[in-house]
This record gives C-alpha cells, sequence and structure tokens, in this order.
C-alpha cells in the first residue's frame, strides 16, 4: 500500500490553507468511483447490515472508554454515544436504505 506524505494528508492541507471547492470535489469523485466501481456480493453485503454496523459502533465505544479525559472528555463521550445509540435504536432502518439504489434523500436523512 502506498503512504502519502505528511505534507499530502487533508489535515496539512487544510492548515496550510490549500484545501478548495477542487479538491473537495475531485476527492468526492474518488470515493465515490472506488464504492461504484467495488466488488460486492452476499458476503461483502453482510457487513453493512443495520445490526452489524451498530454492534461494531458500540464495540467501538468500549474500546476508547480509556481515552476519556485524554482527546475527548466524558461528556463528549456520552454526547456521541448517545446519538449513537438513539440512531440505532430509532433510526438505523436508514441504514437499510443506504444502497447504491437508495435515493439522496435517504442518504441525507442518515447525516441529519
Amino acid at each position: 500500500m502506498r503512504q502519502f506524505t505528511q505534507e499530502s494528508l487533508l489535515a496539512s492541507l487544510l492548515k496550510s490553507g490549500r484545501v478548495d471547492d477542487g479538491l473537495i470535489d475531485s476527492l468526492a469523485r474518488a470515493i465515490a468511483e472506488y464504492h461504484r466501481t467495488a466488488r460486492t456480493d452476499e458476503a461483502i453485503a453482510q457487513f453493512g447490515q443495520p445490526e452489524r454496523i451498530c454492534r461494531v459502533l458500540r464495540d467501538n465505544y468500549r474500546q476508547t472508554e480509556r481515552f476519556i479525559g485524554g482527546p475527548q472528555t466524558a461528556e463528549q463521550y456520552a454526547q456521541t454515544q448517545h446519538f449513537t445509540d438513539a440512531f440505532c435504536n430509532s433510526r438505523s432502518d436508514l441504514l437499510s436504505s443506504a444502497s447504491p439504489t437508495a435515493s439522496s434523500a435517504n442518504a441525507m436523512a442518515i447525516c441529519t
């Protein structure tokens, strides 16, 4: 796998003021093309099931608890965990509709 230089990382580009609309559009197109052409099958599709996504999210919280007081406060941790749990409990149906054929309205609803 190729490794990016530190200067070409998005964080570095942001700090130096080198991120513009053209770069974001180019990045978005590259990501969309990757996902459009990525191999998929039934086994891969299982990773996108709402139950599996939410289980991974909850596992991530358990694994990152030890960072409370470092990169994030206990309050930030609790707020993001609450948001994630609420989403998984009440809106995970949106994840089921987030497929290549899902409407943009459904895709946008996931982010709001």
